[in-house]
């Protein structure tokens, strides 16, 4: 029979250990011997002499201990039954729900969810505001959106050439509907040049080159035996001004025929163009902004139909909401009515278009862009400029917005401009032109204010293709 020794704490059996046939003596020992099946129990002696002894069954894979009398088994008692669980359908306080139970025991209560709110129905109406037509949608008693139909656009015109005479100048205007689009003029006929080698009196030699009549030009011979400073003989007399030879009468009026219809109004396309949309006439200067010549308006914009472009709709106004100071000074508009309010082929310039055209003017900027107008006494600046830039700007001053609350200040002393550009959602940029003791004189396309603010609107004209 096969025997090992029994590592004993406390009386219960915690580890078994075995090498073959030989025994290993660990503290208290306790024999265990092995039966193959349950009916060698029998067999075994239990009395006082075997006590602690322990019988492992294979068969069952049972261990047994000798208490003195009896073999007693160590294998533990099945545990209890689990319990049924049932779901029972209560209601308390108008809400309803189920009481989980497990044998005798509530596990837990499960209440219904509340039931949600009934779903509404929508519904589509036609509408019409302000010539503008759309679909309002409603569902249940609140108005979701309302959608309008976008604006048609505007029917194409046929273009025609004609051909046109300005003094000595011959070429085609270009007529797209009632607009002149461009009139495009002959160059110049060119000038024969000549060729003529000549040596003066203290032996320099060169060549003279002749175009036209008198204008000559000097090429010296650079291996002449003379290298120190030359007298120079290329100035000649300056005849590049010419007389203007355009068709003005005495009173400098553009003749009839070169001028075009604007509504009931008559313009020259050389220096004015017609807003269609309401017929008024604006007078453009052409500037240069670094990279090319910008055509700008030499007026502040005077423009305010809603029904046509509805976005001016509450942006726009005279100042201090008297029409005279439009008639002189043109209109104040919002940032946001800013950005629609050019005509076609026109576009409201960023802050670098600004800031480069004033860089073109250098220290003189501020006299050569004011207004040098002495009357009416509305439009007169403090101190009025050269205008040799021709961009006539005007003291309009401005609308400033406070906290819900605005006032119509500075007229006579700034012209302040607004630009397509923005610090953020609520702030636009713009330039301001200021001849005041008190601000300063200067010119700045730094700034940014509300939007809400109004103020004068230039555009320029969208480049060619």
């Amino acid at each position: 029979m096969k025997k090992i020794l029994f590592v004993a704490l406390s009386g219960t059996a915690l580890a078994l250990m075995a090498c073959g046939d030989d025994v290993t003596e660990v503290y208290e020992d306790s024999e265990v011997t092995f039966l193959e099946s349950e009916k060698s129990i029998s067999k075994q002696t239990c009395d006082a002499s075997t006590q602690g002894e322990l019988l492992f069954v294979s068969e069952s894979s049972t261990t047994y201990v000798c208490d003195g009398k009896n073999w007693i088994s160590l294998k533990g008692k099945n545990g209890d039954n689990g319990s049924s669980c049932t779901a029972e359908k209560i209601t308390k306080d108008k809400r309803t729900g189920y009481v989980l139970t497990c044998g005798k025991d509530v596990v837990d209560t499960l209440w219904n969810g509340k039931d949600g709110n009934n779903g509404v129905s929508c519904s589509a109406k036609k509408v019409t505001k302000d010539n503008r037509e759309g679909v309002v949608v409603t569902c249940g008693k609140d108005v979701v959106d309302t959608l309008w139909n976008g604006k048609n656009g505007n029917n194409g015109v046929s273009c025609s050439a004609k051909k046109v005479t300005k003094g000595n100048r011959k070429g085609v205007a270009v007529t797209c509907g009632k607009d002149v689009v461009d009139t495009l003029w002959n160059g110049e006929d060119g000038v024969g040049c000549k060729a003529e080698k000549f040596m003066t009196e203290d032996e320099r030699s060169g060549i003279a080159i002749t175009c036209g009549e008198g204008e000559t030009d000097t090429l010296w011979n650079s291996l002449d035996k003379f290298t120190g400073n030359k007298e120079d003989n290329g100035n000649k007399e300056d005849n590049g001004n010419k007389e203007d030879d355009g068709n003005k009468d005495d009173n400098g009026n553009n003749d009839d025929e070169n001028l075009l219809s604007c509504g009931d109004n008559k313009y020259d396309p050389e220096t004015q163009f017609c807003d269609t949309r309401d017929n008024h006439v604006y007078k453009f200067v052409v500037l240069g902004t670094g990279f090319s010549n910008e055509t700008w308006m030499a007026e502040n914009l005077n423009y305010a139909d809603s029904a046509k472009t509805p976005e001016l709709k509450g942006g726009t106004m005279c100042y201090k909401h008297e029409k005279r100071y439009c008639d002189v000074y043109g209109r104040l508009y919002s940032w946001k009515a800013a950005q629609a309010a050019c005509p076609e082929g026109w576009h409201l310039p960023d802050i670098s278009v600004w800031t480069k055209m004033v860089e073109i003017f250098g220290e003189e900027a501020l006299s050569k862009l004011k207004s040098d107008a002495t009357e009416p006494s509305d439009a007169v600046w403090a101190n009025p400029g050269t205008n040799e830039s021709g961009f006539s700007a005007l003291p309009a001053g401005g609308y400033f917005y406070y906290e819900g609350n605005g006032s119509s200040m500075w007229q006579g002393f700034e012209a302040n401009f607004w630009t397509s550009s923005q610090e953020n959602d609520s702030m636009g940029k713009y330039c301001s032109i200021v001849d005041n003791s008190a601000l300063g004189n200067e010119i700045t396309c730094s700034g940014s204010l509300d939007k809400n603010d109004e103020f004068s609107v230039r555009c320029i004209k969208n480049q060619e293709q």
